[in-house]
């Protein structure tokens, strides 16, 4: 069985913000899909992006998510963008399982709420993120990212208010 608490717990004992290619800490105390998962999911990202650009920046927050009901993922906070790392949760052990990275620069970010009063800072899946974008094409589209850490929250919005400002001077 997959354990959210237990990856959570490990991601956030890691000191921040670091540089991302700094992030790498004991996964090794992992085994089975929890091992499995963490490896696969630094594989896609470094496949995924340019790994030279995003290397030096800076990671401020970083946490395991559900993109939906059947995808688990990673989220990484950066200082001026949100990057999710995800796979489906039945298939991510599988060779030829899709692995996605999507990027979410906070420009395109139109509002982000949470579910403050409904968690507890010890659980670290109970936080849920609702992000509302504005695609390529100016469709606004609704993300709703789910087992989110929640001592999290802070981060991701003073990121976004601090993005907000710089849009609107």
């Amino acid at each position: 069985m997959f354990s959210y608490h237990e990856i959570n717990l490990y991601l956030d004992g890691i000191e921040l913000p670091r540089p991302m290619s700094e992030i790498e800490g004991d996964a090794h105390d992992f085994k089975g899909d929890e091992l499995l998962f963490l490896q696969k999911v630094k594989k896609h990202l470094c496949e995924g992006l340019d790994s030279e650009s995003y290397k030096s920046k800076p990671v401020f927050c970083i946490g395991i998510c559900r993109l939906n009901l059947t995808r688990i993922g990673l989220y990484i906070l950066l200082e001026d963008e949100l990057i999710f790392v995800h796979a489906s949760a039945f298939k991510f052990r599988e060779e030829r399982a899709e692995w996605i990275v999507s990027c979410y620069p906070y420009r395109d970010i139109i509002s982000l709420e949470s579910n403050d009063e409904d968690y507890d800072y010890e659980d670290f899946e109970s936080g849920v993120l609702f992000i509302k974008l504005e695609n390529e094409k100016g469709a606004v589209r609704r993300k709703t990212i789910r087992n989110i850490n929640p001592n999290h929250f802070e981060c991701i919005r003073g990121f976004h208010e601090k993005m907000q400002r710089g849009r609107y001077i």
